[in-house]
């Protein structure tokens, strides 16, 4: 991991090369990397990784109205999978608190958004939380999580806030 890190790139990205551009093929293989690495229980680096998924949504996001060669194509549906395998949509609560505070200003009660795990709980109603208590948030020390696999609670630098689901 060390090594990874160090090769990964100031946008979050990686290259062929130690100090090339950030291509979307490479990020790709590192992030399927990491999360094979976590599926077999060694905990990959958040902060490269959550990095690296922020590199890979600007980079699709800025790509998504171009007309691409099939080897650009390609790469960003390989991005697009290792997104997927990584969990790339991680609720940040400071965004969801940001949304509340502007909707207020229109009517939006800032009790009223909360945070379900997927689709089908949606849809299905199965993990709502009570109605009116709003986003549940959770926050637990960055490096035990990251590195231990393990939600101690914290608060602070080095405390990582979570959105609780259902």
């Amino acid at each position: 991991y060390a090594r990874l890190e160090r090769f990964q790139h100031d946008d979050g990205g990686w290259g062929w090369w130690e100090y090339d551009t950030s291509d979307p093929w490479m990020t790709a293989y590192v992030l399927e990397g990491f999360a094979r690495a976590d599926a077999a229980g060694f905990a990959s680096p958040g902060n490269a990784r959550s990095r690296a998924i922020g590199w890979a949504k600007t980079h699709l996001d800025e790509a998504a109205g171009e007309v691409e060669q099939s080897y650009r194509r390609g790469g960003r549906l390989f991005l697009l999978r290792a997104l997927a395998l990584n969990g790339a949509e991680p609720i940040d609560p400071a965004a969801v608190e940001a949304f509340t505070e502007a909707g207020s200003a229109y009517g939006l009660d800032a009790t009223s958004p909360f945070c379900v795990y997927g689709l089908a709980a949606a849809t299905l109603a199965i993990s709502f939380p009570v109605p009116g208590t709003g986003m549940g948030v959770d926050s637990v020390d960055r490096g035990a999580l990251e590195h231990e696999r393990v939600a101690r609670p914290a608060t602070g630098d080095g405390a990582r806030r979570l959105a609780l689901l259902g």
